[in-house]
């Protein structure tokens, strides 16, 4: 590894720039697992699509025998893997045409006559498009998640996106009974995801965030919030893990009690089941816990189907509020305000993979132990990168779609020439490393983020493939610690 930098990083960057590093010529055969086990798995992929959709269902075909010939003409491990990538996205782009071409047969607002269908034949019935109830991913979601255990109920809901279950769920907050009539309402915000403060900010006369971040962490309430709204892993300068039990403890002995915890789980993927974290919550007795997660990060694949958020909801069999009620309540605001799926939306997540647990928890498994070995391996930086993020060195506890890499040089121009550095290495080196955002794709992204009010830093999003460009990134890292 180098261990000479200058204030500005340049000397490291020219030094980078002149190695060949990570060799692109090494035997295929090292890499043969991870790329059999990618080519099974799109190839599990096409046959699902083909035995459902109702038209050109060879089409799907084609892009696995493509992948089949490339694969065996390959004579390098990047070959393989730009064969890999190549079939995710004619699979995808196969796909979503058949699942728009059936949207769009019929108009947002049908008449009584047309017969409105999916690319499966699936038949849904709406007077206007925002209106449509997607009842049948819904009752994937049943059978996902499992049923509610003993003394709860539950009910789940699909709304357009992340995002938008976040927003459903705050207008909902306005009606439930067991909060007071006061406003505005105190909500304890224990993570610190920066759209979701700006969602917040929105909804200023009904809440009032009393803390947030790392602060709420460590808070010692007198007086409980109404409401608690967990990311049970958040970065925040460094990676924070919430513990459901010591935060109801504290919750419990406070004079009053939260009436309604929320979770966003985006970035800890679709966890199997909630009954630990409902058990651990049954000493303040909430009247709701809802969890709401983006189905879009982890839970397609990786090929960006749809946008969609998904909200669970879970009551108490003694409380006063009752999930199917409040599962009514937000199907409502989800219509009124325009929140829900599309029908191409609906067409495109019929896709099996979607809300399959088997294949969710192997994906979700992958992408999360290939962060953690990036981050294991640049553990011990040096000079170069001041700090190295992810909850494995953080907080021992929890994973995470992504690492953070903090400069030593805190000027925007030292990030942008480490940009620049990490994609021509990446393209001399013949490994598989785009630039851009979000996380939980096939392949690896990176991207500079710039925040309004603090440090820029490097974000490394590693996806759910193994192999040849996984350690060529880990390498090229290393050698820039």
């Amino acid at each position: 590894m180098l261990a000479t930098a200058t204030g500005s990083g340049t000397r490291v960057l020219m030094m980078i720039s002149s190695r060949t590093g990570f060799a692109h010529n090494i035997d295929l055969s090292r890499f043969r697992h991870a790329i059999d086990d990618e080519a099974s798995e799109l190839s599990s992929f096409a046959r699902s699509l083909r035995v459902r959709t109702q038209t050109r269902p060879g089409a799907f075909d084609r892009p696995i025998d493509d992948m089949k010939s490339a694969l065996k003409a390959a004579d390098a491990p990047a070959a393989a893997e730009g064969a890999l990538e190549i079939c995710g996205r004619q699979l995808r782009r196969l796909w979503l045409d058949a699942a728009s071409s059936a949207a769009n047969r019929s108009y947002r607002s049908p008449t009584t006559a047309q017969f409105v269908a999916t690319a499966t034949g699936h038949s849904t019935n709406f007077g206007y498009e925002r209106e449509l109830q997607p009842t049948e991913l819904e009752q994937r979601c049943t059978s996902f998640f499992g049923s509610a255990p003993d003394g709860w109920t539950v009910d789940h809901a699909l709304v357009s996106s992340g995002q938008a279950a976040m927003a459903t769920v705050l207008h909902l907050l306005g009606s439930l009974k067991p909060l007071s009539d006061k406003r505005p309402l105190s909500l304890a915000h224990l993570g610190a995801y920066f759209e979701t403060t700006e969602i917040l900010a929105l909804f200023s006369s009904l809440l009032k965030v009393i803390a947030s971040g790392r602060e709420a962490l460590t808070c010692k309430w007198e007086i409980s919030p109404e409401i608690v709204l967990i990311e049970p892993i958040f970065y925040d300068g460094k990676f924070e893990n919430v513990d459901i039990a010591a935060l109801s403890r504290k919750l419990y002995r406070a004079r009053t009690k939260a009436k309604i915890v929320i979770f966003d789980d985006t970035l800890i993927g679709a966890a199997n089941h909630p009954e630990d974290d409902l058990k651990k919550l049954q000493a303040i007795s909430p009247s709701a816990v809802l969890r709401l997660s983006s189905g879009l990060k982890l839970l397609q694949g990786g090929l960006e189907l749809a946008n969609v958020g998904i909200i669970s909801i879970y009551t108490p069999d003694t409380g006063p509020l009752r999930a199917a009620n409040i599962g009514a309540v937000v199907r409502r605001i989800r219509a009124l305000f325009g929140l829900g799926l599309r029908l191409a939306d609906v067409a495109a997540l019929e896709a099996p993979w979607f809300l399959d647990r088997d294949h969710t928890d192997k994906y979700q498994d992958a992408v999360f132990a290939n962060n953690a070995r990036l981050a294991a391996a640049l553990a011990d930086s040096g000079k170069f990168f001041e700090n190295v993020s992810h909850p494995v060195l953080d907080c021992a506890r929890g994973g995470a779609p992504f690492c953070v890499f903090g400069l030593r040089d805190k000027n925007l121009q030292a990030y942008y020439r480490l940009e620049r550095l990490v994609k021509e290495e990446s393209q001399k080196r013949k490994i598989h490393f785009e630039q851009g955002g979000s996380f939980g794709f096939r392949g690896h992204r990176f991207e500079v983020v710039r925040p309004d009010n603090t440090a820029p830093f490097l974000r490394v999003a590693m996806g759910r493939r193994a192999g040849w460009s996984l350690e060529g990134i880990v390498a090229l890292l290393r050698e820039l610690s």
